[in-house]
């Protein structure tokens, strides 16, 4: 078994470019709105009309997910067939990204997220509280905007061919379409949908306890994507 989560998990995150042989793992909070939009442009062929007017909607994209593809998971992830890439961020400024994002400026997604945390949807969630509740799932069993990056794309199993950092994204954005030989103009704002400008936020949410917290959360992203534990280490 390559992934451990459940199968409708991976058909979410898992977005096949199938003309192009390009598979995109998804790790939410880490520029996917722009990385889908930009594969789905590739696989239409720069036809606007063909895409869903939300990135997200797996339903109505061009991207296929594992399910419609016909080939076994196993070759999927490792064989030759696909050119596999992701990309990955710093854990302190990721977590702070999707609470800020899922917990404090959306009321739809507040209320959808609390009640699986076992808070009420209309409770004042703090950032300590909000870890805390993570801290207490079983990995897994977490929202996919909440799992550790390792979790959700087992980087010691799947066979990766890039890698890219959000702390470089132009750079490495630019070195993904060299890679696939690709360009794609993009020209819908929408894909800033979801920032939250966490980097620069690090002093308001981080004590000692907060800090704490992500660093034993999410323990196995420092060390297989190579981050600093250490806040200061953040520019």
């Amino acid at each position: 078994m390559i992934f451990e989560y459940n199968f409708n998990k991976l058909n979410y995150l898992a977005n096949i470019s199938a003309s192009k042989n390009i598979l995109y793992m998804e790790t939410p909070k880490v520029c996917c709105s722009t990385i889908k939009k930009y594969l789905q442009i590739i696989e239409t062929n720069g036809d606007y009309s063909l895409l869903p007017d939300n990135v997200h909607d797996k339903v109505n994209s061009p991207l296929k997910s594992p399910s419609e593809i016909e080939l076994p998971i196993s070759r999927l992830f490792s064989g030759d067939e696909f050119l596999r890439f992701s990309f990955v961020r710093n854990p302190f400024t990721r977590v702070l990204s999707a609470y800020l994002d899922k917990i404090v400026q959306n009321q739809w997604e507040r209320h959808r997220h609390l009640p699986a945390l076992g808070f009420n949807r209309g409770a004042n969630v703090g950032f300590r509280e909000f870890l805390e509740r993570i801290h207490a799932q079983p990995p897994l069993e977490r929202d996919i905007h909440f799992m550790s990056q390792y979790d959700i794309l087992r980087p010691d199993r799947v066979k990766y061919h890039f890698l890219g950092n959000f702390e470089k994204f132009s750079h490495d954005y630019s070195h993904l379409q060299d890679l696939i030989s690709a360009t794609a103009t993009i020209r819908d704002s929408s894909i800033n949908w979801h920032a939250t400008n966490a980097s620069n936020r690090i002093g308001e949410y981080y004590g000692e306890i907060e800090t704490t917290l992500v660093r034993t959360i999410y323990i196995n992203d420092f060390i297989y994507f190579g981050y600093s534990m250490e806040l200061s280490d953040i520019r």
